[in-house]
């Protein structure tokens, strides 16, 4: 039987770290079991989970919904959008039944984009390749969940482009939760043959909006809106993200969150989108979750903040560099590079 290729592709990016990666695992659980109670996208559905951060992952290839099995979703610096479009493409070529004289192929495949954040690979050439996928694109809706979103660039690669719409501190899990209910209806809808791309102002729940071709943004600012910092406890060498709000003068600490132990702050080689940060706009310093000490100490080598409770020279927890604090203590004149996720 001819099956209807359905492929998530997620942001795992650093800053979905939280609220974001808890709603979107249990979005997806949730859209799992909807669908496997719909008749229809039972018999022809086929699931895929394709995650994208410092690199491009098959989490799930495609499986039929009866044995697709839920995996883990961990986060990593980066977002690598190019990697993921290669790797998309890779696996629609491999995976997608074309028609013969014979028999009829696989529909088209349908392509969810998930995205919080800005490209940090070069992604223009690797969307370029994706439009040649044989033996046609996928249909492709990406989605904004966050607020440093480039809508420009999702108007370039979506045929559709969604927007989460709300209080994203406040109400983000159940911003997502009904992204997830809006998904299952619509790949329910599509494996019944009904056009998915038909009234969609007209089915979209609370806090999810259709980007019109007649709706303009602003241009990217200067300065995002969130910036991540990477940070190690130089006491028990554990690290720790520290979520940065810019509130339009200076960066001011919002949130510190424990990283497990597998957490690589190591980007890909194709940083291009990474922010460098002026110094003198970080208002203060996290105080470190293992240890309790503030971390206000940057290794200009790795890119590290750090915390200690010595005075002096110190080597640098994350790339091992003897390091002198200047005598004024002064963290101005130089950039500090993190992550936008």
């Amino acid at each position: 039987m001819r099956k209807l290729p359905v492929y998530l592709v997620v942001d795992v990016s650093e800053s979905m770290i939280g609220d974001a990666q808890r709603a979107v695992y249990k979005g997806i659980v949730q859209m799992l079991g909807d669908l496997r109670r719909n008749p229809y996208a039972l018999e022809t559905v086929w699931l895929s989970v394709i995650t994208f951060s410092t690199k491009a992952k098959v989490h799930v290839p495609l499986t039929e919904l009866v044995a697709f099995n839920m995996p883990d979703l961990e986060l990593q610096p980066g977002t690598a959008l190019g990697g993921a479009l290669r790797l998309l493409k890779e696996r629609i070529e491999k995976e997608v039944q074309l028609s013969t004289a014979e028999k009829k192929g696989d529909w088209r495949p349908l392509v969810f984009f998930l995205t919080d954040g800005v490209p940090t690979d070069n992604w223009r050439e690797a969307l370029a390749e994706f439009k040649k996928t044989r033996p046609r694109p996928a249909r492709i809706c990406a989605i904004a969940c966050g607020e440093d979103v480039d809508f420009e660039i999702l108007r370039e690669i979506g045929d559709h482009v969604f927007r989460l719409v709300g209080d994203f501190r406040e109400e983000l899990s159940d911003l997502i939760a009904n992204l997830f209910v809006w998904l299952s209806a619509s790949v329910a809808s599509a494996s019944a043959g009904i056009d998915a791309d038909e009234s969609l102002d007209d089915r979209l729940p609370r806090g999810i909006k259709l980007l019109k071709e007649e709706d303009e943004f602003d241009t990217a600012p200067l300065f995002p809106k969130c910036f991540y910092l990477h940070s190690i406890c130089s006491r028990d060498r554990k690290k720790f993200l520290t979520r940065y709000t810019f509130d339009g003068k200076s960066y001011n600490t919002t949130q510190v969150f424990p990283l497990p132990a597998g957490f690589s702050f190591e980007q890909d080689e194709d940083e291009s989108g990474i922010p460098a940060i002026p110094a003198e706009l970080i208002n203060d310093a996290p105080t470190c979750p293992y240890c309790g000490e503030v971390a206000h100490l940057h290794c200009p080598v790795c890119g590290i903040v750090f915390c200690t409770s010595h005075s002096g020279p110190i080597d640098c927890p994350g790339c091992g560099t003897f390091l002198v604090e200047s005598p004024n203590g002064s963290s101005g004149g130089f950039q500090i590079t993190g992550g936008l996720g």
